[in-house]
């Protein structure tokens, strides 16, 4: 778990989380700050609720900016590329990681459930997950209490799934501006949240 300050941090390889609560690349569970984050390779769930290629769980109090992640994670019951679970504060990030989940929940290509907020931000890898899923290209689900997800783009193939936002709860789930995912690289015309784009549109041509 991080509290404080974790700045700069890279690391690769492969991680096989245990237990009943979070795993990320960097930290199960983050309260602190992390800055300038990289991981790359795959994190493997061992029944764990939150999974994310970053971090498990980014609470409240967390903060994560400047920050990116790559690679893989196979499976997970609440999966996300960069965070399996965000309630605090996610900025200037990205995540290229593939998710596949045999499990009917929440995967999303940067975060997988959404209570906090997201600015300046993107995901580009593929999303896999059954039909009965919550899974979006960007988010997986966001709550009624979700907060300010402003400047935001998804690009990846999304299989049975939406191509920002998989589901939320209440009228909005929470408050969207400049959120787009592309149409032709995702092939999804449908999301829960945010515009559709063409591919040339969101290259700006």
């Amino acid at each position: 778990d991080t509290a404080g300050l974790l700045a700069y941090d890279q690391v690769t390889g492969s991680l096989y989380g245990y237990g009943y609560y979070g795993a990320g690349g960097l930290a199960g569970n983050n309260t602190g700050e992390i800055l300038g984050g990289f991981f790359s390779g795959s994190v493997y769930e061992g029944h764990l609720i939150y999974i994310g290629g970053l971090v498990g769980a980014n609470q409240a109090s967390g903060l994560i900016r400047n920050s990116s992640s790559a690679g893989s994670i196979p499976n997970g019951y609440q999966a996300g590329g960069l965070a399996g679970e965000n309630e605090g504060d996610i900025l200037d990030s990205s995540s290229s990681i593939m998710i596949g989940s045999g499990y009917p929940r929440y995967i999303g290509g940067l975060v997988g459930g959404l209570l906090g907020n997201i600015s300046r931000s993107y995901a580009s890898g593929t999303i896999s997950s059954p039909a009965s899923s919550y899974a979006g290209g960007f988010i997986g689900a966001t709550s009624d209490a979700g907060g300010k997800i402003t400047d935001v783009y998804a690009v990846g193939f999304v299989n049975s799934a939406n191509g920002l936002v998989g589901e939320y709860a209440g009228d909005r789930g929470g408050i969207y501006s400049g959120a787009y995912w592309d149409t032709d690289t995702s092939g999804t015309n449908y999301s829960y949240q945010g515009k559709p784009e063409s591919d040339t549109a969101m290259k700006g041509s």
